[in-house]
């Protein structure tokens, strides 16, 4: 097949899905997804990129998107805190180790270099990170 007839093609195909995507079709389909493009295509019966071009056509969609994902957030730290309140102890943890980290709930140990040590070696570097744990 000549490879410009099949870009043209490609191209029409798109277009037919563009139009059988509405604004209406799109908030209808969205809600629920928690913010999934593809889980909005397969409502809409088309394709994942084509609901990609459909909000970089109408960017107040991509509002309508992200509002959907933060609803799903929302959600899933409301059932942490629950968690949390029932005493679940790897909830605890884990809310401890994100939230807390300025309280010193930290599972890793993180180190503040003040300076500019991008000048330094790879030898003085490890030098100076071995003097900063105090070994």
């Amino acid at each position: 097949m000549d490879p410009k007839l099949s870009i043209l093609r490609n191209k029409l195909q798109q277009t037919q899905h563009m139009t059988s995507l509405t604004v209406s079709k799109f908030k209808k389909a969205l809600e629920g997804t928690g913010g999934v493009q593809a889980v909005i295509a397969k409502a809409c019966g088309v394709d994942r990129s084509t609901v990609t071009r459909f909000i970089q056509k109408y960017p107040k969609m991509r509002l309508l998107l992200d509002a959907e994902a933060e609803r799903i957030i929302d959600i899933a730290e409301n059932k942490l805190h629950a968690l949390v309140n029932d005493k679940d102890i790897r909830a605890i943890k884990f809310f401890l180790e994100t939230k807390g980290k300025s309280r010193g709930y930290v599972s890793k140990q993180e180190l503040e270099i003040a300076g500019n040590i991008s000048t330094l070696t790879k030898e003085e570097r490890a030098e100076e990170i071995k003097r900063l744990l105090g070994k």
